[in-house]
């Protein structure tokens, strides 16, 4: 585990609170952009790097330290299987159940 010197302004790094004292989590939870950028800034000397999985860095990675990105090329085909999973799940969510049923017709 590793231990980093949080401030008021960077308690709520994961957006869950983690570690926040009462108080701190609604004054952070009001701007949280570059608040996972400012912990990189703490680990700096732990040669830490951040990444973020998709094509665009979110406002809460966004800051003077760099982070990378990925995002696959190419995604695989999802089988029947997954889409029957996905079908379960969305069956109380009209509008999720609808964009599934819209994705898997083309």
């Amino acid at each position: 585990m590793i231990a980093v010197p949080f401030t008021q302004a960077s308690i709520a790094a994961n957006r869950f609170g983690f570690g926040a004292r009462p108080g701190e989590l609604a004054a952070a939870g009001s701007d949280p952009r570059g608040r996972l950028n400012c912990v990189l800034g703490a680990l700096a000397d732990r040669s830490v790097e951040g990444l973020a999985l998709g094509q665009n860095v979110p406002l809460i990675l966004r800051g003077p330290m760099p982070v990378g990105s990925w995002a696959p090329s190419r995604l695989p085909e999802a089988d029947s299987e997954l889409i029957a999973h996905l079908r379960d799940l969305y069956l109380d969510d009209a509008t999720l159940s609808a964009r599934l049923d819209e994705g898997t017709r083309t």
